[in-house]
Protein backbone atom coordinates (compact mmCIF):
# COMPACT_ATOMS: atom_id res chain seq x y z
CA UNK A 1 0.00 0.00 0.00
CA UNK A 2 1.57 3.31 -0.80
CA UNK A 3 -0.95 5.83 0.03
CA UNK A 4 -1.93 7.90 2.31
CA UNK A 5 -3.66 6.19 5.27
CA UNK A 6 -7.29 7.45 5.58
CA UNK A 7 -7.76 10.30 8.26
CA UNK A 8 -11.10 11.96 8.07
CA UNK A 9 -12.78 14.61 6.41
CA UNK A 10 -13.70 18.12 6.85
CA UNK A 11 -16.92 20.03 6.51
CA UNK A 12 -17.67 22.79 3.63
CA UNK A 13 -19.66 25.93 4.39
CA UNK A 14 -18.94 29.15 2.84
CA UNK A 15 -17.32 31.30 5.33
CA UNK A 16 -16.57 35.73 4.83
CA UNK A 17 -13.64 36.98 4.58
CA UNK A 18 -13.39 38.78 7.85
CA UNK A 19 -12.32 35.15 9.15
CA UNK A 20 -8.91 35.46 7.85
CA UNK A 21 -7.82 37.26 10.87
CA UNK A 22 -8.95 34.55 12.72
CA UNK A 23 -6.52 32.32 11.52
CA UNK A 24 -3.61 34.84 11.40
CA UNK A 25 -4.30 35.27 15.22
CA UNK A 26 -4.93 31.57 16.05
CA UNK A 27 -2.38 30.30 13.65
CA UNK A 28 -0.10 27.46 15.95
CA UNK A 29 3.36 28.70 15.96
CA UNK A 30 3.16 31.45 13.72
CA UNK A 31 5.32 34.49 15.27
CA UNK A 32 4.02 37.62 14.24
CA UNK A 33 5.91 40.14 16.88
CA UNK A 34 6.40 43.63 15.80
CA UNK A 35 9.82 43.45 18.23
CA UNK A 36 10.97 40.14 16.91
CA UNK A 37 14.92 41.39 16.40
CA UNK A 38 14.62 41.96 20.39
CA UNK A 39 12.76 38.88 21.18
CA UNK A 40 14.80 35.84 18.94
CA UNK A 41 16.29 34.81 22.53
CA UNK A 42 13.19 35.09 24.43
CA UNK A 43 11.05 33.05 21.72
CA UNK A 44 13.72 30.31 21.32
CA UNK A 45 13.74 29.99 25.30
CA UNK A 46 9.76 29.60 25.27
CA UNK A 47 9.45 27.70 22.44
CA UNK A 48 12.04 24.84 23.56
CA UNK A 49 10.23 24.74 27.25
CA UNK A 50 6.74 24.40 25.52
CA UNK A 51 8.33 21.89 23.70
CA UNK A 52 9.59 19.87 26.71
CA UNK A 53 6.02 20.60 28.21
CA UNK A 54 4.38 18.73 25.13
CA UNK A 55 6.81 16.19 25.41
CA UNK A 56 7.11 15.50 29.27
CA UNK A 57 5.59 11.83 30.14
CA UNK A 58 5.52 10.13 26.38
CA UNK A 59 6.90 6.69 26.30
CA UNK A 60 9.51 6.21 23.46
CA UNK A 61 8.54 2.91 23.35
CA UNK A 62 5.11 4.38 22.21
CA UNK A 63 6.40 6.75 19.82
CA UNK A 64 8.88 5.25 17.49
CA UNK A 65 9.05 7.72 15.22
CA UNK A 66 10.21 10.41 17.45
CA UNK A 67 12.82 12.34 16.90
CA UNK A 68 14.87 13.19 20.24
CA UNK A 69 13.88 14.11 23.66
CA UNK A 70 12.84 16.96 24.98
CA UNK A 71 15.62 17.11 27.51
CA UNK A 72 18.12 16.76 24.44
CA UNK A 73 15.98 19.36 22.25
CA UNK A 74 15.95 21.79 24.99
CA UNK A 75 20.03 21.40 25.42
CA UNK A 76 21.38 21.17 21.71
CA UNK A 77 22.67 24.12 19.87
CA UNK A 78 21.27 22.49 16.77
CA UNK A 79 17.49 23.68 18.19
CA UNK A 80 18.56 26.77 18.66
CA UNK A 81 20.46 27.34 15.42
CA UNK A 82 17.29 25.93 13.84
CA UNK A 83 15.28 28.61 15.78
CA UNK A 84 17.84 31.58 15.06
CA UNK A 85 17.55 30.29 11.17
CA UNK A 86 13.85 30.67 11.01
CA UNK A 87 13.93 34.41 12.88
CA UNK A 88 16.13 35.46 10.43
CA UNK A 89 14.40 34.03 7.64
CA UNK A 90 11.49 35.52 9.05
CA UNK A 91 13.12 39.34 10.08
CA UNK A 92 14.24 39.56 6.90
CA UNK A 93 11.14 38.80 4.91
CA UNK A 94 8.96 41.27 7.04
CA UNK A 95 11.22 43.52 6.92
CA UNK A 96 11.91 43.78 3.16
CA UNK A 97 8.20 43.78 1.94
CA UNK A 98 7.61 46.16 4.84
CA UNK A 99 10.05 49.04 3.75
CA UNK A 100 8.83 49.06 0.35
CA UNK A 101 5.22 49.17 1.54
CA UNK A 102 6.29 52.02 4.00
CA UNK A 103 7.65 53.62 1.67
CA UNK A 104 4.66 54.29 -0.04
CA UNK A 105 2.43 55.17 2.17
CA UNK A 106 0.39 52.03 1.81
CA UNK A 107 0.35 50.81 5.88
CA UNK A 108 -2.16 50.35 7.39
CA UNK A 109 -4.70 51.30 4.51
CA UNK A 110 -7.38 49.02 2.26
CA UNK A 111 -6.22 46.31 0.99
CA UNK A 112 -7.46 43.73 -2.26
CA UNK A 113 -5.63 40.41 -2.33
CA UNK A 114 -5.71 38.59 -5.52
CA UNK A 115 -6.64 35.09 -6.30
CA UNK A 116 -5.18 33.21 -3.13
CA UNK A 117 -4.88 29.46 -4.15
CA UNK A 118 -7.83 27.48 -2.76
CA UNK A 119 -7.16 24.34 -4.17
CA UNK A 120 -5.67 20.47 -3.17
CA UNK A 121 -1.86 21.70 -3.79
CA UNK A 122 -1.01 22.10 0.52
CA UNK A 123 1.93 24.25 -0.58
CA UNK A 124 -0.58 26.57 -1.67
CA UNK A 125 -2.42 26.64 1.04
CA UNK A 126 0.79 27.04 2.86
CA UNK A 127 1.31 30.41 0.86
CA UNK A 128 -2.43 31.77 1.67
CA UNK A 129 -1.61 31.25 5.39
CA UNK A 130 1.19 32.42 5.33
CA UNK A 131 -0.03 35.52 3.76
CA UNK A 132 -2.66 36.48 5.96
CA UNK A 133 0.03 36.26 8.80
CA UNK A 134 1.88 38.73 6.85
CA UNK A 135 -0.84 40.98 6.53
CA UNK A 136 -1.53 40.65 10.09
CA UNK A 137 1.78 41.36 10.68
CA UNK A 138 2.06 44.55 8.78
CA UNK A 139 -0.79 45.79 10.75
CA UNK A 140 -3.83 45.53 8.31
CA UNK A 141 -7.42 44.63 10.01
CA UNK A 142 -8.00 41.47 8.01
CA UNK A 143 -11.76 42.20 8.64
CA UNK A 144 -12.02 44.55 5.89
CA UNK A 145 -9.65 42.34 3.83
CA UNK A 146 -10.93 42.24 0.40
CA UNK A 147 -10.54 38.73 -1.68
CA UNK A 148 -10.94 38.48 -5.47
CA UNK A 149 -11.21 35.33 -6.99
CA UNK A 150 -9.20 34.13 -10.33
CA UNK A 151 -7.90 30.72 -11.41
CA UNK A 152 -6.27 29.45 -8.31
CA UNK A 153 -9.32 30.71 -6.03
CA UNK A 154 -11.84 28.43 -7.93
CA UNK A 155 -14.65 30.70 -7.51
CA UNK A 156 -13.88 31.65 -3.79
CA UNK A 157 -14.16 35.49 -3.36
CA UNK A 158 -15.65 38.51 -5.04
CA UNK A 159 -15.73 38.44 -8.48
CA UNK A 160 -13.32 41.73 -9.66
CA UNK A 161 -13.89 41.23 -13.69
CA UNK A 162 -12.96 37.31 -13.79
CA UNK A 163 -15.95 35.86 -15.89
CA UNK A 164 -15.06 32.02 -14.86
CA UNK A 165 -11.13 30.09 -13.99
CA UNK A 166 -10.06 31.03 -17.43
CA UNK A 167 -11.74 33.98 -18.68
CA UNK A 168 -10.78 37.62 -17.67
CA UNK A 169 -13.03 40.53 -18.74
CA UNK A 170 -12.40 44.78 -18.32
CA UNK A 171 -16.04 44.71 -18.08
CA UNK A 172 -18.18 45.83 -14.90
CA UNK A 173 -16.92 44.09 -12.23
CA UNK A 174 -12.95 45.20 -12.14
CA UNK A 175 -14.24 49.04 -10.94
CA UNK A 176 -15.97 47.52 -8.37
CA UNK A 177 -16.08 49.33 -4.78
CA UNK A 178 -13.30 46.60 -3.39
CA UNK A 179 -11.06 47.62 -6.30
CA UNK A 180 -12.03 51.51 -6.71
CA UNK A 181 -11.35 52.09 -2.70
CA UNK A 182 -8.65 50.18 -2.67
CA UNK A 183 -4.63 51.93 -4.04
CA UNK A 184 -3.12 48.58 -2.80
CA UNK A 185 -3.74 45.24 -4.62
CA UNK A 186 -1.51 42.38 -3.38
CA UNK A 187 -1.32 39.00 -6.04
CA UNK A 188 -0.70 35.43 -4.57
CA UNK A 189 2.75 33.84 -4.38
CA UNK A 190 3.68 30.71 -5.78
CA UNK A 191 6.01 29.20 -8.37
CA UNK A 192 3.63 30.46 -11.85
CA UNK A 193 5.23 33.41 -12.94
CA UNK A 194 5.74 32.27 -16.74
CA UNK A 195 4.39 29.76 -18.99
CA UNK A 196 4.67 26.34 -17.35
CA UNK A 197 1.24 27.46 -15.69
CA UNK A 198 -0.25 29.79 -18.48
CA UNK A 199 -4.04 29.26 -17.42
CA UNK A 200 -2.58 31.00 -13.98
CA UNK A 201 0.07 33.94 -15.59
CA UNK A 202 -1.97 34.77 -18.37
CA UNK A 203 -4.76 36.25 -16.74
CA UNK A 204 -2.33 37.93 -14.21
CA UNK A 205 -1.01 39.81 -16.62
CA UNK A 206 -4.41 40.73 -18.39
CA UNK A 207 -5.65 41.89 -15.22
CA UNK A 208 -2.32 43.89 -13.93
CA UNK A 209 -2.55 45.84 -17.79
CA UNK A 210 -5.94 46.43 -17.23
CA UNK A 211 -5.84 47.93 -13.81
CA UNK A 212 -2.86 50.29 -14.75
CA UNK A 213 -4.81 51.18 -17.57
CA UNK A 214 -8.30 51.75 -15.84
CA UNK A 215 -6.62 53.76 -12.66
CA UNK A 216 -3.94 56.18 -11.98
CA UNK A 217 -2.69 55.40 -8.33
CA UNK A 218 -2.87 51.32 -8.14
CA UNK A 219 0.14 50.13 -6.54
CA UNK A 220 0.10 46.59 -7.63
CA UNK A 221 2.65 43.90 -5.60
CA UNK A 222 2.98 40.64 -6.66
CA UNK A 223 4.30 38.49 -3.65
CA UNK A 224 7.63 36.17 -3.70
CA UNK A 225 7.60 34.05 -7.50
CA UNK A 226 9.22 31.68 -9.00
CA UNK A 227 9.91 32.66 -12.59
CA UNK A 228 10.69 30.07 -15.45
CA UNK A 229 9.62 30.01 -19.23
CA UNK A 230 10.00 27.16 -21.23
CA UNK A 231 13.23 26.52 -22.78
CA UNK A 232 14.93 29.90 -21.74
CA UNK A 233 17.93 29.41 -19.64
CA UNK A 234 18.48 31.04 -16.16
CA UNK A 235 21.84 32.20 -17.31
CA UNK A 236 20.92 33.67 -20.25
CA UNK A 237 18.71 37.10 -20.22
CA UNK A 238 18.13 39.12 -23.38
CA UNK A 239 20.78 37.78 -24.82
CA UNK A 240 18.63 34.53 -25.89
CA UNK A 241 16.36 35.24 -28.68
CA UNK A 242 14.33 32.21 -28.47
CA UNK A 243 10.07 32.19 -28.70
CA UNK A 244 9.69 32.38 -25.37
CA UNK A 245 12.33 35.10 -24.42
CA UNK A 246 10.31 37.00 -27.05
CA UNK A 247 7.07 36.33 -25.29
CA UNK A 248 8.44 37.49 -22.50
CA UNK A 249 10.14 40.52 -23.41
CA UNK A 250 6.66 41.25 -25.50
CA UNK A 251 4.49 40.77 -22.18
CA UNK A 252 6.77 43.31 -20.04
CA UNK A 253 6.90 46.05 -22.76
CA UNK A 254 3.14 46.47 -22.88
CA UNK A 255 3.52 46.89 -18.78
CA UNK A 256 6.42 49.04 -19.04
CA UNK A 257 4.11 51.35 -21.57
CA UNK A 258 1.32 51.28 -19.02
CA UNK A 259 3.74 51.81 -15.69
CA UNK A 260 4.99 55.41 -18.07
CA UNK A 261 2.05 56.61 -18.79
CA UNK A 262 0.76 56.31 -15.18
CA UNK A 263 4.14 56.57 -13.15
CA UNK A 264 3.59 60.11 -12.60
CA UNK A 265 -0.02 59.66 -10.99
CA UNK A 266 1.20 57.45 -8.66
CA UNK A 267 0.98 53.77 -10.43
CA UNK A 268 3.44 51.10 -9.31
CA UNK A 269 4.43 47.48 -9.73
CA UNK A 270 6.45 45.99 -7.16
CA UNK A 271 7.21 42.18 -8.22
CA UNK A 272 8.87 40.20 -5.58
CA UNK A 273 11.08 36.93 -6.04
CA UNK A 274 12.42 34.01 -4.23
CA UNK A 275 15.07 32.88 -5.48
CA UNK A 276 18.53 35.08 -7.49
CA UNK A 277 18.17 33.25 -10.94
CA UNK A 278 14.33 34.93 -11.45
CA UNK A 279 15.80 38.45 -9.31
CA UNK A 280 18.26 38.69 -12.37
CA UNK A 281 15.93 38.03 -15.25
CA UNK A 282 13.41 40.08 -13.42
CA UNK A 283 16.06 42.95 -13.65
CA UNK A 284 16.28 42.76 -17.26
CA UNK A 285 12.68 42.24 -18.51
CA UNK A 286 11.26 44.68 -15.81
CA UNK A 287 12.91 47.88 -15.21
CA UNK A 288 10.35 50.01 -14.72
CA UNK A 289 9.45 47.97 -11.70
CA UNK A 290 10.98 47.58 -8.18
CA UNK A 291 12.31 44.16 -8.14
CA UNK A 292 13.15 42.51 -4.73
CA UNK A 293 14.63 38.86 -3.53
CA UNK A 294 12.41 37.77 -0.40
CA UNK A 295 12.11 34.56 1.47
CA UNK A 296 8.92 32.20 0.39
CA UNK A 297 6.04 33.43 2.20
CA UNK A 298 5.14 29.76 3.79
CA UNK A 299 7.87 31.46 6.54
CA UNK A 300 5.25 33.36 7.95
CA UNK A 301 4.28 30.09 9.47
CA UNK A 302 5.62 28.02 12.45
CA UNK A 303 8.05 26.94 13.69
CA UNK A 304 5.77 23.76 14.80
CA UNK A 305 6.49 21.66 17.54
CA UNK A 306 7.28 18.65 16.37
CA UNK A 307 5.16 15.90 16.90
CA UNK A 308 6.42 13.15 18.81
CA UNK A 309 4.22 10.54 16.98
CA UNK A 310 1.89 9.32 20.09
CA UNK A 311 -0.86 9.99 18.73
CA UNK A 312 -0.14 8.20 15.18
CA UNK A 313 -1.54 4.46 15.32
CA UNK A 314 0.77 1.62 14.72
CA UNK A 315 0.25 0.91 11.35
CA UNK A 316 0.14 4.38 10.07
CA UNK A 317 3.49 4.37 11.17
CA UNK A 318 6.42 3.53 8.46
CA UNK A 319 10.48 5.06 8.53
CA UNK A 320 10.17 7.23 5.65
CA UNK A 321 7.17 9.00 3.40
CA UNK A 322 8.74 9.71 0.23
CA UNK A 323 5.76 12.92 -1.05
CA UNK A 324 6.67 12.62 -4.81
CA UNK A 325 5.22 15.46 -7.45
CA UNK A 326 3.98 13.62 -10.51
CA UNK A 327 3.69 16.63 -13.25
CA UNK A 328 5.61 18.77 -15.15
CA UNK A 329 8.04 19.71 -12.27
CA UNK A 330 8.87 16.17 -11.51
CA UNK A 331 12.95 15.47 -12.04
CA UNK A 332 13.29 11.83 -11.19
CA UNK A 333 11.15 9.37 -11.82
CA UNK A 334 8.98 11.34 -13.64
CA UNK A 335 6.58 9.71 -15.82
CA UNK A 336 6.98 6.43 -13.37
CA UNK A 337 4.09 4.70 -11.95
CA UNK A 338 2.94 4.81 -8.81
CA UNK A 339 3.25 1.43 -8.65
CA UNK A 340 6.59 1.27 -10.70
CA UNK A 341 8.05 3.51 -8.10
CA UNK A 342 6.92 1.45 -4.89
CA UNK A 343 8.85 -1.10 -6.72
CA UNK A 344 11.82 0.70 -7.10
CA UNK A 345 11.63 2.09 -3.91
CA UNK A 346 11.52 -1.25 -2.20
CA UNK A 347 14.42 -2.58 -4.32
CA UNK A 348 16.59 0.20 -3.37
CA UNK A 349 15.92 -0.09 0.33
CA UNK A 350 16.38 -4.13 -0.21
CA UNK A 351 19.99 -3.24 -1.18
CA UNK A 352 20.42 -0.64 1.69
CA UNK A 353 19.35 -3.01 4.25
CA UNK A 354 21.24 -5.78 3.07
CA UNK A 355 23.98 -3.28 2.95
CA UNK A 356 23.51 -2.56 7.04
CA UNK A 357 22.96 -5.97 8.10
CA UNK A 358 19.75 -4.67 9.73
CA UNK A 359 17.42 -7.58 10.00
CA UNK A 360 14.21 -5.77 9.95
CA UNK A 361 12.66 -4.09 6.83
CA UNK A 362 12.37 -0.28 5.75
CA UNK A 363 9.21 0.23 5.91
CA UNK A 364 7.65 2.95 3.31
CA UNK A 365 4.92 5.13 1.77
CA UNK A 366 4.28 7.26 -1.28
CA UNK A 367 2.24 10.07 -1.36
CA UNK A 368 1.52 13.28 -3.53
CA UNK A 369 -0.70 16.53 -2.20
CA UNK A 370 -2.95 15.43 -4.37
CA UNK A 371 -4.25 12.04 -3.92
CA UNK A 372 -4.63 12.63 -0.21
CA UNK A 373 -8.03 14.34 -0.20
CA UNK A 374 -8.18 12.41 3.08
CA UNK A 375 -5.30 13.70 5.00
CA UNK A 376 -6.00 17.26 4.10
CA UNK A 377 -9.39 17.47 3.93
CA UNK A 378 -10.17 19.63 0.65
CA UNK A 379 -12.80 21.42 -0.60
CA UNK A 380 -16.05 20.18 -0.65
CA UNK A 381 -15.71 17.48 1.91
CA UNK A 382 -18.93 17.65 4.20
CA UNK A 383 -17.16 16.30 7.30
CA UNK A 384 -13.81 18.14 9.30
CA UNK A 385 -10.82 16.28 9.65
CA UNK A 386 -10.34 14.36 13.23
CA UNK A 387 -6.99 16.11 13.16
CA UNK A 388 -8.28 19.28 13.55
CA UNK A 389 -9.09 19.61 16.65
CA UNK A 390 -12.66 20.35 16.36
CA UNK A 391 -15.85 18.62 15.08
CA UNK A 392 -17.63 22.04 14.69
CA UNK A 393 -16.76 24.58 11.85
CA UNK A 394 -13.80 26.66 12.75
CA UNK A 395 -13.63 30.10 13.26
CA UNK A 396 -10.78 30.76 11.19
CA UNK A 397 -11.96 29.43 8.14
CA UNK A 398 -11.65 31.87 5.22
CA UNK A 399 -13.72 31.71 2.47
CA UNK A 400 -15.21 27.58 3.83
CA UNK A 401 -11.66 26.18 2.73
CA UNK A 402 -9.97 25.01 6.42
CA UNK A 403 -6.74 26.11 5.85
CA UNK A 404 -5.80 25.37 9.38
CA UNK A 405 -7.46 21.32 8.84
CA UNK A 406 -5.63 21.48 5.96
CA UNK A 407 -2.39 21.97 7.39
CA UNK A 408 -2.49 20.10 10.47
CA UNK A 409 -4.20 17.14 7.98
CA UNK A 410 -0.31 17.92 6.12
CA UNK A 411 1.66 18.07 9.34
CA UNK A 412 0.35 14.92 10.76
CA UNK A 413 1.12 12.94 7.53
CA UNK A 414 4.52 13.85 7.73
CA UNK A 415 4.75 13.28 11.52
CA UNK A 416 3.81 9.33 10.28
CA UNK A 417 7.32 8.76 9.30
CA UNK A 418 10.78 9.10 10.96
CA UNK A 419 11.77 10.59 7.65
CA UNK A 420 10.73 12.58 4.56
CA UNK A 421 11.96 12.44 1.06
CA UNK A 422 10.26 15.28 -1.38
CA UNK A 423 10.67 16.80 -4.17
CA UNK A 424 7.91 19.25 -3.34
CA UNK A 425 9.08 22.89 -2.32
CA UNK A 426 6.81 23.54 0.46
CA UNK A 427 6.21 19.76 1.79
CA UNK A 428 10.57 20.72 2.51
CA UNK A 429 9.86 23.61 4.39
CA UNK A 430 6.86 22.21 6.42
CA UNK A 431 9.13 19.62 7.30
CA UNK A 432 11.82 22.49 8.13
CA UNK A 433 9.21 24.30 10.18
CA UNK A 434 8.45 21.45 12.47
CA UNK A 435 12.24 20.31 12.71
CA UNK A 436 11.61 16.77 10.66
CA UNK A 437 14.41 15.16 9.15
CA UNK A 438 14.34 15.54 5.71
CA UNK A 439 15.98 14.65 2.27
CA UNK A 440 15.09 17.40 -0.53
CA UNK A 441 15.27 16.05 -4.27
CA UNK A 442 15.42 19.00 -6.57
CA UNK A 443 12.81 20.01 -8.88
CA UNK A 444 12.89 20.04 -13.06
CA UNK A 445 14.40 23.90 -12.93
CA UNK A 446 15.80 23.82 -9.44
CA UNK A 447 13.48 25.35 -7.62
CA UNK A 448 13.54 23.89 -4.27
CA UNK A 449 17.45 24.49 -4.70
CA UNK A 450 17.16 27.90 -4.88
CA UNK A 451 14.09 29.03 -3.15
CA UNK A 452 15.50 27.03 0.46
CA UNK A 453 19.09 28.88 -0.79
CA UNK A 454 17.93 32.20 -0.81
CA UNK A 455 16.12 31.90 2.61
CA UNK A 456 19.07 30.32 4.34
CA UNK A 457 21.26 33.47 2.93
CA UNK A 458 19.84 35.04 5.74
CA UNK A 459 21.93 33.97 8.47
CA UNK A 460 24.96 31.65 9.43
CA UNK A 461 22.63 29.40 11.58
CA UNK A 462 20.97 28.64 8.79
CA UNK A 463 24.64 27.28 6.80
CA UNK A 464 24.67 23.74 8.67
CA UNK A 465 22.22 21.22 7.10
CA UNK A 466 22.64 18.67 9.90
CA UNK A 467 21.55 21.81 12.42
CA UNK A 468 18.45 21.95 10.69
CA UNK A 469 17.80 18.38 9.68
CA UNK A 470 18.00 18.11 6.23
CA UNK A 471 20.08 16.74 3.13
CA UNK A 472 20.35 17.25 -0.40
CA UNK A 473 20.10 14.50 -2.63
CA UNK A 474 20.78 14.38 -6.76
CA UNK A 475 18.92 11.03 -7.15
CA UNK A 476 16.35 8.81 -5.75
CA UNK A 477 18.59 5.99 -4.74
CA UNK A 478 20.82 8.56 -3.15
CA UNK A 479 17.92 10.20 -1.40
CA UNK A 480 17.02 7.03 -0.15
CA UNK A 481 20.52 6.35 1.25
CA UNK A 482 20.39 9.52 3.04
CA UNK A 483 16.77 9.08 4.59
CA UNK A 484 18.76 5.38 5.97
CA UNK A 485 20.92 7.38 7.47
CA UNK A 486 18.58 9.40 9.03
CA UNK A 487 16.45 6.90 10.16
CA UNK A 488 19.59 5.01 11.78
CA UNK A 489 19.57 7.95 13.61
CA UNK A 490 16.01 8.35 14.84
CA UNK A 491 16.04 4.74 16.01
CA UNK A 492 19.23 4.47 17.70
CA UNK A 493 19.62 7.42 20.10
CA UNK A 494 19.13 10.90 20.19
CA UNK A 495 20.08 12.85 17.30
CA UNK A 496 21.78 15.53 19.49
CA UNK A 497 24.35 13.03 21.08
Amino acid sequence: DFTPRSTGRARHTDRSARAASGFARGQRGVIISRSMPILINLVASLFLASLARTSAGVDSSAAPARTGSAAALVHSGSAARWLTCLSAIRLRMYGEIGNVLNASSLLPGPLVYMDPAFHRNVGDNMLVAGTYALFAHLGWDLNNLAICRGPQSKNRGLACGFRSDKSWSPAPGLDGAAIARTRLIVYHPGGNWGDLYPEVHVPRLKQMLTLLKDFDDKVIVSLPQSLKYKGVPDDVLVEYKGRPMKKMLAHAFILGKAVERCHSLGCRLIFMWRQESSLAIARVIYPFATNLLVPDIAFSLGPFIPEFSDSIRPEERVDILLLKREDMEANTTRGVSRHALGAIIQSHLAKLQHASGRMRKYSFRVADWGDSREDFAPLGDKRQSKHSGSQTRPADDPLGFHLNVRIAGARRLLSTARVVVTDRLHCSLLALLQFKFHVVLDNSYGKIRRTRGNAFNSSAACADPIALRFASASSLPDALSRAVDFVAITEGKSYFE
